[in-house]
């Protein structure tokens, strides 16, 4: 009888202290994540429902919209209906995102994948690992961050990361590293074709060809563009109008971009030009941009290259400078016209920096160039506070 008694007991003991402890005051939880400063709330993790993580933002990976760190279901990609944008954080998620389209924001690094998934050509054979977007207005923002091994043999136009980005259209803070993307006219590493739209703070490295013309580490043509901060590091050839950061340009604003890849215009067509910023500029404005990678000069009659610009009747050039390894280099800032002028050839980057530092200022641009040292470049590009 007393066995009964000490077992009714310990089970009331047991009810009593889980009464008790669900009269105490829970865990503030709430949703979305609040940033209240000293990060004693905590907010459920938006994918598994069970993780806390600190409400303030320095202390989640900001670009993972609430996801925790350590998620054992990481997601592919999350979707946002009602600003139509995907966060992307897997080659899988990005595969996703251009069968189904919308803005993007990369919240990781991605490697894109060893094996080739895609046949461009149609001859039965996969020989690339990712698709051209083309033809649509969208907003792409790498938040900084990088995609690697981007392979694109393609035989059409309009080929790079994004095909074709039409009017409205906006591309920032977005890395493409280690890309080999070939195609047959209009190719650039973030986008192919381009108007109307605004590129900021992007760069490409690796190799970039057209069997034709139009070839840029950036973009391939482009008009009516606003162009600021991007860097290319890639290989740029094709048969004509190959540039370092545009091959085609036909209106709108570059300004503070650099190239440090190799300008490579193979034809042996009228007007193979190259140039280290822009291959043919037929209008626009060109600023505060250098370039410090070799320019060749193409095989054809009348061939055209320059340190910024091959060829740039019509174009605005204000404080851009160059400078390449003496083997093959331009004679002229400028092909055609053949000028210098405001496209000089710099002999000391100190003064250089000043220049193109003052053209930023005026414009209200807000990136600066600083003096490096140890560096494959003479002048850094940052962002002015």
């Amino acid at each position: 009888m007393k066995g009964k008694k000490t077992v009714f007991l310990l089970l009331m003991l047991c009810c009593l202290l889980l009464c008790l402890a669900g009269c105490q005051e829970p865990e503030h939880i709430h949703t979305p994540a609040a940033d209240d400063g000293d990060c004693t709330t905590k907010v459920l993790c938006t994918v598994c429902d069970d993780t806390l993580v600190p409400a303030k933002k320095a202390h989640v990976d900001e670009n993972l919209d609430g996801v925790c760190d350590n998620c054992p279901t990481k997601p592919d990609y999350l979707y946002n209906e009602e600003t139509k944008t995907y966060t992307v954080y897997t080659a899988k998620g990005l595969y996703a995102w251009a069968q189904k389209w919308g803005n993007l924001i990369l919240a990781k690094d991605i490697v894109m994948p060893e094996e080739m998934t895609v046949d461009l050509d149609g001859d039965g054979v996969n020989e690339s690992n990712w698709k051209p977007l083309t033809g649509f207005t969208l907003a792409v923002d790498g938040k900084g961050h990088k995609i690697s091994n981007l392979v694109i043999r393609s035989t059409s136009s309009n080929v790079g990361f994004i095909g074709h980005l039409t009017a409205g259209g906006s591309v920032r803070n977005l890395q493409l590293a280690d890309v080999s993307i070939e195609g047959y006219v209009t190719v650039g590493g973030i986008t192919g074709a381009a108007s109307g739209v605004t590129i900021e703070n992007c760069s490409v490295s690796g190799t970039i060809s057209a069997r034709q013309s139009n070839v840029g580490g950036i973009v391939g043509s482009g008009s009516s563009i606003t162009m600021t901060a991007c860097r290319n590091d890639a290989e740029v050839s094709g048969s004509g109008m190959c540039g370092g950061i545009v091959g085609q340009y036909n209106g709108g604003v570059i300004t503070a971009c650099i190239n440090t890849g190799d300008i490579r215009p193979f034809g042996d067509i009228y007007g193979a030009t190259g140039g280290g910023v822009v291959g043919t500029g037929f209008s626009g404005t060109i600023r505060a941009c250098y370039s410090i990678g070799k320019v060749e000069t193409g095989k054809g009659t009348n061939p055209m290259s320059g340190g910024i610009v091959g060829s740039g009747n019509g174009t605005v050039l204000l404080a851009n400078y160059w400078s390449t390894p003496e083997e093959g280099t331009p004679e002229f800032g400028c092909g055609n016209p053949k000028s210098n002028e405001n496209a000089q050839k710099a002999e000391n980057w100190d003064s250089a920096r000043n220049a193109m530092n003052t053209i930023l200022a005026n414009a209200e641009i807000l990136w600066h160039y600083a003096s490096v040292v140890d560096d494959d470049c003479p002048l850094a590009l940052l962002p002015t506070e």
